[in-house]
């Protein structure tokens, strides 16, 4: 087989490929949209040894000097913290932003955004969010100091062992 066939070949299953992401990226979307109205919907298989629990995680992407980030919360990792020190999950190295500056819990389905006290504060949308704290939707933009961050929903499918 000539190379330019070979090529040929290649690109005809990249563009077949391409077309399947983003029959994907469309399906995911209605998804997102439908899991975020539910906390999660769990079925158990006949043998009773598995459950498929399909859950909503947030995702909070940001960028800095060296690119672009994306943190994850969810059930097995239900609070994140960002601040200035690096022991933060999002760890923003910027005199604007506090040593601990906020939190982000998923409760239940639901997504939770806490000030830590800051004194520069915390804004979803450019809204103050207070120590009580608010709830984070698809697509809400965040701000601590100068950095700006936004959080996303995603669906996040996994087997575990019933028990």
């Amino acid at each position: 087989m000539s190379q330019a066939k070979s090529i040929e070949q290649l690109q005809c299953r990249v563009d077949r490929l391409m077309g399947q992401i983003e029959n994907l990226a469309a399906e995911l979307a209605a998804v997102k949209v439908e899991l975020a109205s539910h906390e999660r919907d769990e079925f158990t298989f006949d043998d009773d040894t598995l459950v498929n629990q399909a859950m909503v995680r947030g995702r909070i992407d940001y960028r800095d000097a060296n690119g672009l980030w994306c943190v994850y919360v969810d059930a097995e990792e239900p609070t994140i913290t960002c601040g200035r020190t690096p022991d933060n999950g999002i760890a923003i190295p910027s005199p604007s932003v506090a040593r601990r500056h906020f939190s982000v819990t998923c409760e239940k389905g639901r997504f939770w955004i806490r000030d830590l006290g800051t004194a520069t504060g915390t804004y979803v949308n450019e809204r103050p969010v207070g120590p009580t704290g608010r709830r984070l939707d698809d697509g809400d933009q965040i701000r601590c100091g100068a950095q700006q961050m936004t959080f996303l929903l995603e669906a996040h499918i996994g087997l575990v062992a019933a028990g």
